[in-house]
């Protein structure tokens, strides 16, 4: 339990964090409209990651590390190159906020969850949107791609989670969860299970029947 470092930064209030792969460095989106990337020993900050006009609230990492994935109330999702901090892709389509994100295990496509209540598909080299994701009826908070990278999964405050075909983008199930308000979710390492967390729930589903 003891604080071992504590980074301080002029932004208004945090909505995202995450760790890079080789743990040396954390990523930290905020209401200040950017994404900021310290070294997590020293507390130094190495990169600001500035051009959404609205608050950064989803951040993810590409499994090698060399690329940041950023999504914001502006509507949009942007690819950051983690070294320089330069943006290399804007991803413009969504309406209204993007609130969750993912790199697909590979480092080859982008998942964007949006407010639109549609999650879509990107390609991470050129920005194409490959396909959307359609059938939830509320906002989409959460978003993941299996271990594998062979299905997706979409948590909604329409008190369901989705698992889609990731190469395809066509539905396989819908499960629901009448007490929840999906606001996360993520997938067990052998694609088994879910997990799915709510407000001040947390329940682990069968992937396959939605059985907790």
């Amino acid at each position: 339990g003891r604080e071992l470092l504590r980074i301080k930064g002029r932004y208004g209030q945090i909505d995202a964090i995450v760790f890079s792969p080789d743990g040396r460095r954390i990523a930290i989106g905020s209401w200040d409209s950017t994404a900021r990337i310290w070294d997590s020993r020293s507390g130094a900050e190495l990169v600001s990651l500035a051009g959404h006009g609205m608050d950064v609230g989803a951040l993810a990492l590409a499994a090698d590390g060399g690329q940041r994935l950023t999504g914001a109330w502006d509507g949009t999702a942007r690819i950051w190159n983690a070294g320089t901090g330069e943006q290399e892709l804007c991803l413009s389509g969504h309406p209204r906020d993007v609130n969750s994100v993912a790199f697909s295990p590979d480092g080859t496509r982008c998942l964007t969850g949006s407010w639109d209540a549609t999650a879509r598909v990107w390609d991470a080299a050129t920005g194409e949107e490959l396909f959307r994701l359609s059938g939830h009826s509320m906002n989409i908070d959460a978003v993941a791609f299996s271990h594998d990278g062979s299905r997706i999964l979409t948590g909604s405050s329409d008190k369901s989670v989705r698992v889609w075909d990731a190469r395809t983008g066509k539905p396989i199930r819908s499960l629901d969860c009448p007490v929840h308000v999906i606001e996360l979710a993520a997938w067990s390492p052998d694609g088994g299970r879910l997990l799915v967390c709510s407000w001040n729930t947390a329940s682990i589903l069968d992937a396959d029947t939605g059985v907790e």
